[in-house]
């Protein structure tokens, strides 16, 4: 009976520390998204925050690389989890990009922000379609580039507007100003290469 016992106890545990390891990769994305909406309210309600957003941007990235990490580790991907990670990160790079937008009229950077928008909500489109029928829409390799891309551009762009105009503010505007276009530019036939691969693969799959 005692044998009996602890072989019940060590599956409890298994069985414990198996839900762990389906519930933590997607608690991460949640809490993530829930991030991304308080940035959401930052970015509408104090647009002059940037060291806030800055602030909010490096959990929201760093759940962004260990999510996908660990369910990729403990083999627990889900066709939710990978819905959430993709909406978690188009609800940050879509609002930093309106952002950008919105403080930069008239320039090549509004012009280059506006263009990963019009990217960025067509792969959006195609995950909302690969979440409805319930399939698990993996990242392309050169989409997990871009991301990467998109995210260093949208801190360097903080970090820049953060700094501006303090004792911080030690490194040429022009510095910057290349850094982030160059970026940005190389993200945008990324961007467009990852919405023609999921478009590709969505109508193989009709």
């Amino acid at each position: 009976s005692s044998l009996c016992e602890i072989d019940t106890k060590a599956e409890r545990r298994c069985e414990v520390k198996e839900r762990l390891k389906r519930c933590i990769p997607n608690t991460i994305t949640l809490c993530g998204l829930v991030l991304c909406w308080v940035l959401i309210f930052v970015v509408i309600f104090y647009p002059e925050s940037t060291g806030v957003m800055l602030a909010l941007s490096t959990p929201i990235l760093v759940s962004d690389w260990l999510d996908g990490h660990l369910a990729r580790k403990w083999h627990v991907v889900s066709a939710f989890g990978a819905a959430a990670d993709k909406a978690r990160d188009k609800a940050y790079t879509l609002t930093m990009f309106a952002f950008i937008c919105w403080c930069n009229p008239h320039t090549w950077l509004y012009d280059v922000a506006a263009c990963l928008i019009a990217l960025e909500s067509g792969l959006l489109i195609m995950c909302f379609i690969g979440a409805a029928q319930q399939k698990v829409v993996s990242a392309f390799p050169v989409g997990k580039v871009k991301m990467w891309l998109e995210s260093a551009a949208i801190v360097a762009y903080l970090v820049h507007a953060t700094a501006k105009g303090t004792s911080w503010d030690i490194i040429p505007e022009t510095f910057f100003a290349s850094i982030i276009l160059l970026v940005f530019v190389i993200s945008v036939p990324f961007a467009a290469m990852s919405l023609q691969r999921h478009f590709v693969r969505h109508l193989s799959q009709i």
